[in-house]
């Protein structure tokens, strides 16, 4: 049941209210093609997350990145192809939307609503892949100590984990804050230490992909947190700040270096870019939405609450206007 506090409408529905021309998703903005004006945002749901998980199995997320920017077909796979068709006829003719690209994005579109019990899982899946690639390389295993990339993912594990408890919490905001203060600081080590790893003459693709995942999981934890705290202008400060990394770290890794220095080559470096735009593009968005909720005075937490909550629809929008 979609809460009416809060202006939510279904895809079909918006597709049939909407006089703009044609639309088209810039992470989680829909914006008119000819004028570039915002019409929507566009919001995963509790239903999404679960689609999602039915799909891919065990690894909510992070095993359709892996495939996917690895060069895997993943919409060939009749099961996960079946539930991107049901997902997108609930999207009316809005195929600008790109069902295919949301499940294979490591951003995941608007605020993030998987339950921090599955973020949490896809940060344990991330240490494991940086302690495997210790073992076995020598090179990483040194630079991976000098720039203590499992160090920080340690670290914001550690607050995903105390984020889990928060609903058992009589002290709960508290918590939050703490949180949110240190995961800002893991995402700023995870920033640094991507750069370092894109200036290498030799990078290797799955570290790479695993930062990309660090950067959305604790990015995307910071800007869920603040929100939840309803604070929608620090949400929006921080979020505007975290676009400019990516965008700094785009300038760092052009698609074109990045094949000379992945293993993958060519078709590897376009499904890592590919992933890291639609990350950009998702973060980018979210400044926008923290100051929607705000012209409409709708408290953060209702908003997460809603969009978590929701067991039908995969997507919601919420109106520019």
């Amino acid at each position: 049941m979609i809460s009416r506090l809060i202006p939510f409408v279904v895809p079909s529905e918006f597709e049939a209210l909407r006089a703009v021309g044609d639309v088209q998703r810039y992470g989680a903005l829909l914006k008119n093609v000819s004028t570039g004006q915002i019409v929507g945002h566009v919001q995963e749901t509790g239903a999404f997350q679960s689609l999602l998980s039915s799909a891919v199995g065990s690894g909510p997320v992070g095993s359709v990145v892996n495939a996917a920017v690895g060069g895997a077909s993943i919409v060939q796979n009749e099961q996960i192809k079946g539930k991107i068709d049901a997902m997108q006829s609930m999207m009316g003719n809005m195929q600008s939307l790109q069902i295919g690209t949301m499940l294979t994005s490591v951003a995941g579109l608007g605020v993030t609503v998987a339950s921090t019990m599955v973020i949490l899982n896809r940060m344990k899946k991330l240490e494991d892949t940086l302690g495997r690639m210790e073992d076995k390389l020598d090179a990483f295993q040194n630079l991976s100590r000098d720039l203590q990339l499992k160090t920080t993912l340690q670290k914001i594990e550690t607050q995903l984990e105390r984020l889990s408890e928060v609903p058992a919490r009589k002290d709960a905001e508290p918590i939050v804050k703490d949180a949110e203060a240190a995961l800002h600081d893991g995402f700023n080590a995870l920033h640094a230490g991507t750069l370092s790893v894109v200036a290498q003459v030799k990078i290797d693709d799955d570290l790479l992909r695993s930062l990309l995942e660090g950067l959305a999981v604790s990015g995307g934890a910071q800007v869920q947190s603040l929100l939840w705290l309803d604070e929608k202008e620090a949400a929006r400060a921080r979020a505007a700040r975290q676009a400019e990394k990516l965008q700094e770290l785009a300038f760092r890794m052009p698609q074109d270096v990045l094949g000379t220095r992945l293993a993958g080559g060519a078709e590897s470096a376009q499904n890592i870019s590919n992933a890291a735009s639609e990350l950009r593009l998702r973060t980018a968005s979210m400044p926008s939405l923290a100051q929607r909720l705000s012209d409409i005075d709708v408290h953060g937490r209702a908003y997460l609450d809603t969009a978590q909550q929701e067991g039908r629809q995969p997507l919601l929008i919420l109106p520019a206007a």
